[in-house]
């Protein structure tokens, strides 16, 4: 038996204010305050190193695609934020997917900023791909979530995290561009090879995307397969160039 979206959102809304209830809102590194991440804690947080390809690795600024890679995939880089490995940003993602507290996707949404803003000091105006110039018009699409799965967590976790991104001020977000039509099994469960084959045709476009630029929001990347067959899709119908920004990057 599925519950109504009303349903979900009141249960979800009770589940929070019961958590806060028996586990008050603290830092999550420090356990003192009232924010999930003070700033203390917040800056001895290190920035990813964004110096590489995110498919082969060899180096190549800003995670842009090396000119090897480029032909076989579709996405034209992912920038990553910050490492998964990092005891606090595991921390982070866990209290929001796993313990379903959205008010911390406001401090996602803040680091991801930051690391954008930190890493750009690195580089002349001229040096800066286009897409991470704060005067661009670029378009915000979470990677959906199967809807099943967004029934059993009460909310996207792309969503929360897209809606905190505030690096560009023009930024349009959309979030029914994409859906994501087939129920794939968890890409962390699965090898290099099973998830380009998991995530294969698992997506469908609404409406037209010609010319458009576009940036791909999710909290966790590693094989990238998710990512590159969104972008399949999007340039499939008329995107004009597709990146990725995720909160955390993931060895495979």
């Amino acid at each position: 038996m599925f519950l109504n979206k009303r349903q979900i959102k009141k249960l979800t809304s009770w589940s929070v204010f019961l958590f806060d209830t028996l586990y008050p809102i603290q830092c999550l590194g420090c356990k003192t305050g009232t924010n999930y991440l003070c700033n203390k804690c917040s800056n001895s947080i290190p920035t990813n190193n964004n110096s590489r390809c995110p498919i082969c690795h060899k180096n190549s600024p800003w995670g842009k695609l090396c000119q090897e890679c480029k032909p076989n995939n579709s996405l034209d880089g992912v920038f990553s934020a910050y490492n998964y490995k990092h005891p606090l940003i595991k921390q982070l993602i866990t209290t929001l997917k796993y313990n379903f507290i959205r008010s911390v996707d406001k401090d996602i949404g803040l680091l991801i900023d930051k690391s954008i803003s930190e890493y750009s000091k690195y580089f002349s105006q001229d040096e800066i791909p286009k897409i991470f110039r704060k005067e661009i018009d670029v378009t915000i699409i979470p990677v959906p979530l199967h809807k099943f799965r967004e029934r059993w967590r009460g909310f996207n976790q792309s969503n929360e995290i897209a809606k905190n991104i505030k690096y560009w001020p023009k930024a349009k977000l959309e979030f029914n561009t994409l859906k994501r039509i087939k129920y794939t099994k968890q890409q962390a469960k699965l090898n290099k090879n099973k998830r380009t084959k998991n995530t294969k045709n698992a997506f469908q476009v609404q409406g037209d995307q010609k010319n458009k630029t576009i940036i791909l929001v999710d909290d966790v990347a590693s094989s990238k397969s998710t990512l590159n067959e969104c972008a399949r899709i999007l340039k499939n119908k008329g995107a004009k160039s597709v990146w990725s920004i995720v909160f955390a990057h993931q060895a495979e």
